[in-house]
């Protein structure tokens, strides 16, 4: 089945942050690009147990007859304690 999922993506602003210093009797200047986060939505293809809940509850109602049948309770304690 086809669930949506999001992942973040860093993408360019088109500004710059640039930072510079002297090196040597010279300017030196490192520019790098401004980013920002986007939140993209897209399909992933995931494999999910659609029958998990009711047969859990058939193992849990299942369980609980057998705790019944063996010790009188759907507890499975033995009587008295």
């Amino acid at each position: 089945m086809y669930v949506p999922r999001t992942t973040t993506v860093r993408v360019p602003t088109g500004g710059s942050k640039c930072e510079s210093r002297t090196e040597d009797n010279r300017v030196k200047t490192k520019c790098e690009p401004e980013m920002r986060t986007e939140y993209r939505t897209y399909q992933s293809l995931e494999v999910i147990d659609t029958n998990a809940e009711p047969r859990d509850a058939v193992m849990r109602s299942c369980a609980r007859q057998l705790c019944v049948q063996r010790f009188g309770n759907v507890d499975c304690k033995k009587p008295g304690s």
